[in-house]
């Protein structure tokens, strides 16, 4: 995740057009690609970014575009390109789920089911409860925060981690693993 927006660019609705993630199409089972920068932001935005990259990650386009024009964009499902605020709720789109077949994951429906479950929770449920915030301390997903991952790569008490860090300059990526990828 990063704090900073991603792209920024003018289109003919808005002054400004926010990118919120990017992953690599059709790629979670390609080492080195298996990855998605997500904008750090409000949490509900946050999961329905993530599960929007996911989606991409496997292989799934955009609702109303290309191999995706069964459904349409402005039906409000996951993988729609268009950005809202207010976000419905709504799962992945039957067209949507079934582009992750070329990818012969095992159980692509099952998972889809088990993804669309976790997005009603923190999106309808357990994120507005108030005794859900005082368990949970951490990014979603967070074990380390960077410089503690940095560290426990180049060791302790080293100032690099933190000079690098400060810079933007350092980037820690895990695989599906746990082992640590980065420059």
């Amino acid at each position: 995740m990063t704090a900073e927006f991603l792209v920024q660019s003018p289109t003919p609705f808005s002054s400004h057009r926010r990118l919120s993630g990017g992953t690599f199409r059709g790629k979670v089972c390609t080492v080195g690609k298996r990855m998605s920068v997500i904008e750090k932001s409000g949490y509900v935005r946050l999961v329905y970014t993530a599960a929007h990259e996911l989606g991409h990650s496997l292989g799934a386009g955009h609702d109303g575009e290309g191999d995706a024009r069964a459904c349409k964009a402005e039906d409000g499902f996951i993988m729609t390109p268009i950005a809202k605020e207010d976000y419905p709720g709504k799962p992945y789109s039957k067209n949507s789920s079934l582009r992750i077949e070329d990818l012969h994951l095992t159980h692509p429906m099952e998972f889809f089911v088990a993804v669309n479950v976790k997005i009603e929770i923190y999106t309808h449920g357990l994120y507005y409860d108030p005794e859900y915030h005082e368990h949970v301390k951490s990014e979603p997903g967070e074990v380390f925060k960077v410089k503690e991952q940095c560290e426990l790569n180049v060791g302790r008490g080293s100032d690099l981690c933190e000079v690098l860090y400060y810079l933007g300059m350092f980037l820690l990526v895990c695989d599906i693993t746990g082992k640590i990828m980065g420059n």
